[in-house]
């Protein structure tokens, strides 16, 4: 074998073997080339070849030695073919035809050629079994078709010609110029008709749901001011706030009566942290809602609504407040009551002189169920009951000991009357 360079541009090299190779690599397994090559071509031959290659393409030329050296470089060769990319080597040609081996049978591996044979059945039952017929394509196609048909437009026989749009084509192209004209004709032809146009239309209303309440009341609508039957005027809340802490309760009722001429009575919104605004809820007929509920009558920065009472879900703490949470009600007690009698104070020994802060017109007197001996309290407090009175009402009142710390009681009076907190 020889080395033969045609031209620079064509790069074409002559050497047998390895055209061999790059022809066969594609449709034979490896061994089955290297066992081919090693019973057609000489050691030398072999050794020229590997150098050959490694001239043409860039890699690392590794020297084999000692026995199977010949099949070692017969894989570094295909090896070769196999990682690089095609357009890297060189045309490889034959010039001696006779010298390229024949593969016959003796060469084949049986039991790979049953492997793809048995590969390519079941593609072949894949594709019988996913790709569709003729038949069924033809009857696709056909479906298709009609379907077109179907949803064309109808007869122009059987269209409302009194319409300036029956004349427009649908499709693509469109004859604008021929459209427009058909459009003004038509148009011209529309006012010999005059309102009989509207007698080929019905009007279409969407059927209103009867109502699922079936005694559903209906509102007079009689003006009659003589007599004295008319309806009640109910009324509704109305809130405000941030009114500025400076602003009495006489100036928001003088100025809503300057604007409306009504009278309201306003009710104070207590806040449960404080704010630097108040807050105001009253009451107004119904019938003056949209005057009320109007931007324009409150000043710039006053927010308006109708108030909602929104109901707090209750937890089952909250359902036996203790006297540090109730101070707000227990206050209000004391404006309209001269005895009041507390239970679930839930005071410790230690803080039972908080009684005393509720009102100072007041004397007081508590028990703690509370047992502070034991060290660390576990849970919330518990238990405890007092009693309050006042002091300019009950006079000589003196404090009955109690064994038990659920009981308190107090002795007023020359009758000596008793007054107990279970």
């Amino acid at each position: 074998m020889t080395k033969v360079i045609k031209c620079a541009s064509c790069n074409i090299v002559i050497d047998e073997m390895l055209a061999y190779i790059q022809n066969k690599v594609s449709v034979i397994d490896e061994d089955t080339l290297v066992r081919i090559c090693i019973s057609s071509f000489s050691k030398e031959e072999i050794e020229k070849s590997k150098l050959l290659l490694f001239e043409s393409v860039p890699g690392n030329l590794i020297k084999r030695k000692n026995k199977g050296k010949e099949e070692r470089d017969l894989a570094d060769i295909v090896q070769v073919f196999k990682s690089k990319e095609p357009d890297l080597f060189p045309i490889y040609v034959a010039r001696e035809l006779e010298r390229l081996p024949p593969v016959l049978f003796d060469h084949l591996d049986c039991t790979k050629l049953l492997k793809d044979l048995l590969k390519l059945q079941e593609e072949m039952k894949n594709i019988k079994s996913t790709y569709v017929s003729q038949s069924q394509f033809e009857q696709l196609r056909s479906e298709l078709l009609q379907m077109k048909n179907d949803s064309l437009l109808p007869n122009p026989e059987n269209v409302n010609k009194r319409r300036g749009a029956w004349v427009l084509d649908s499709g693509p192209e469109m004859n604008l110029a021929a459209s427009s004209a058909n459009v003004l004709n038509v148009n011209s032809n529309q006012n010999n008709y005059g309102d009989n146009n509207h007698n080929d239309w019905h009007v279409v209303q969407k059927r209103k749901k009867p109502s699922r309440y079936r005694y559903t009341g209906s509102a007079g609508l009689c003006r009659d001011s003589e007599g004295k039957f008319k309806a009640a005027d109910r009324n509704i809340p109305i809130f405000i706030t941030r009114i500025h802490n400076d602003t009495t309760d006489k100036d928001i009722i003088d100025y809503v009566y300057n604007k409306t001429k009504e009278m309201i009575t306003l009710e104070r919104i207590s806040f449960k942290y404080e704010r630097e605004y108040k807050a105001y809820k009253f009451f107004i007929s119904e019938s003056k809602s949209t005057l009320f509920l109007d931007s324009g009558l409150w000043p710039q920065g006053i927010i308006f609504r109708r108030f909602v009472n929104f109901k707090r879900k209750i937890t089952n703490v909250e359902a036996t407040p203790s006297v540090k949470r109730s101070v707000d009600h227990i206050r209000q007690l004391c404006h309209t009551s001269d005895i009041i009698a507390l239970q679930e104070t839930w005071l410790l020994p230690s803080d039972l002189h908080f009684l005393s802060d509720i009102d100072p017109d007041y004397g007081y007197v508590g028990t703690s169920a509370v047992d502070t001996s034991t060290g660390m309290l576990v849970g919330r407090p518990y238990g405890g009951v007092a009693i309050l009175w006042k002091k300019s009402v009950l006079q000589n009142v003196s404090i009955v000991q109690c064994d038990n710390a659920r009981v308190c009681a107090i002795k007023s009076g020359v009758r000596a009357k008793v007054i107990f907190s279970v």
